[in-house]
C-alpha cells in the first residue's frame, strides 16, 4: 500500500513538473526568436569625453532573406528611453547581413553626451528588415555610469584650502598640548 502511494505521489509530482515546464516563459534571446544577441561587450562605468567601443554578436536562427537578398538586420540604441542612435536612418549602409544559422559580430563607437555624472539606462534593439518591414527580434538592456572629467584648475584651490585647514588644526593641537604641559 505504501509503495502505491509513493508511486502515485511521484507520478503526480512528475506530471506537475512537466506541465509547469511547458508554461514557463522563454528567456530573452532564446527560443522562438528568429535572431538574438549571442554576446555583448560594453563597459558599465565610463568617462565623459571618451569614445567607447561596444561589441555585439548576433546569431540568426531562422530569419531568411528575400529571394536573392541575404537576411538584413540593424540596431537601435536608446538612452534613458529616448532614441539615441538609429542605425537604419543614421548610417549610409542602413542594414547588415547575417545568414541563417550564422553569427555576426558588430562594433560600434559611442561617445557620451556631456553633462553631470549620471547613471544611464541603455537599451539596444535588434531588428530584422525584410520586405520593407522591420521586425523586432531581441532587446538587450543594461545600465552604465558616466563619470565627468574635471580640469585641475577647479580642484587646486580646494586642495590648497584643505592643506591650510590641516596645518591650522595641527598648530592648534600643538598649542593645546603645549599649554597642558605648562
Amino acid at each position: 500500500m505504501r509503495t502505491r502511494i509513493y508511486v502515485l505521489a511521484v507520478s503526480v509530482t512528475l506530471l506537475y513538473a512537466v506541465l509547469a515546464l511547458g508554461s514557463l516563459p522563454l528567456s530573452e534571446g532564446q527560443g522562438e526568436a528568429g535572431a538574438f544577441f549571442a554576446a555583448a561587450k560594453y563597459k558599465t562605468r565610463v568617462s565623459s569625453h571618451t569614445v567607447e567601443v561596444w561589441n555585439f554578436t548576433v546569431h540568426n536562427v531562422n530569419c531568411s532573406g528575400n529571394g536573392e537578398i541575404r537576411p538584413q538586420f540593424f540596431l537601435n540604441f536608446y538612452l534613458d528611453g529616448s532614441l539615441w542612435f538609429d542605425e537604419y536612418n543614421g548610417t549610409t549602409y542602413k542594414t547588415w547581413a547575417c545568414d541563417v544559422g550564422k553569427t555576426v559580430s558588430k562594433s560600434y563607437l559611442k561617445d557620451w553626451p556631456e553633462g553631470q555624472p549620471y547613471k544611464h539606462d541603455v537599451r539596444v534593439e535588434l531588428f530584422w528588415f525584410c520586405n520593407s518591414t522591420s521586425y523586432s527580434e531581441d532587446t538587450l538592456s543594461f545600465s552604465t555610469s558616466v563619470a565627468v572629467q574635471v580640469s585641475l584648475q577647479h580642484i587646486i584651490p580646494t586642495s590648497y584650502l584643505v592643506v591650510y585647514l590641516i596645518a591650522c588644526a595641527l598648530l592648534l593641537a600643538y598649542d593645546y598640548v603645549a599649554s597642558l604641559s605648562e
